[in-house]
């Protein structure tokens, strides 16, 4: 039974975030959508009398945290260095000094900051505007949502752990809401990573 221990149910009960499973997502068997770029397993938990299906990613990611929303909003590996993404028609992830003065271009604006909320095909990213920050940037792409919460499948990592032909990463599920002290952005400016680095967060999407 997953009631006794910790875990996020999203808005209308479609999927289950375990804390101490965050590399399975547990699905509604009738009222949820397949998650995007998952794949169903045997096992189950039973939550208020419903088994959830287990799902797990469809395969592993390179150590990269953009690069890996970048595969689950194209649906399929890539080659790294490519200009896969964008925010508001900006290629991003070309430079640290870009992806800064993109940030405070967006800052306060639609869809930013706490108001961002991706959709299919797209991804969370907070930026750090303090230059040389250790983690300048992470990215999260959405895989289901349930009305205002969203459930994302992410790589924590900095670019330079990236290797080609190194695909071990196992992501991880998160849940968040789409505003308030759980959204993406509250929940990462206020990670150690981020804290007094001024960041911004933007939605992503597919660039070509």
């Amino acid at each position: 039974m997953i009631k006794s221990k910790p875990a996020s149910l999203s808005e209308n009960g479609h999927y289950i975030v375990a804390q101490y499973e965050p590399l399975r997502l547990y699905v509604h068997p009738k009222d949820a959508d397949q998650p995007h770029y998952c794949t169903a397993e045997l096992d189950s938990v039973q939550y208020n009398g419903t088994k959830y299906v287990q799902y797990q990613p469809v395969r592993r990611f390179l150590r990269d945290c953009l690069h890996t929303a970048e595969e689950i909003i194209y649906d399929g590996p890539l080659d790294l260095g490519g200009d896969y993404t964008h925010v508001k028609g900006v290629p991003f992830g070309r430079s640290d000094a870009e992806n800064i003065r993109i940030a405070n271009a967006r800052r306060g604006q639609e869809n930013a900051d706490g108001r961002a909320h991706p959709d299919y095909s797209e991804a969370y990213v907070i930026v750090s505007t303090a230059a040389g920050s250790t983690y300048p940037y992470h990215a999260a792409a959405v895989v289901a949502i349930d009305g205002d919460d969203t459930v994302t499948l992410e790589v924590f990592a900095r670019g330079t752990d990236a290797r080609q032909n190194d695909r071990s990463a196992a992501g991880r599920f998160e849940m968040y809401s789409s505003t308030g002290p759980t959204s993406f952005h509250a929940t990462w400016s206020n990670n150690v990573n981020f804290t007094g680095t001024n960041p911004v967060t933007m939605v992503l999407g597919r660039y070509h």
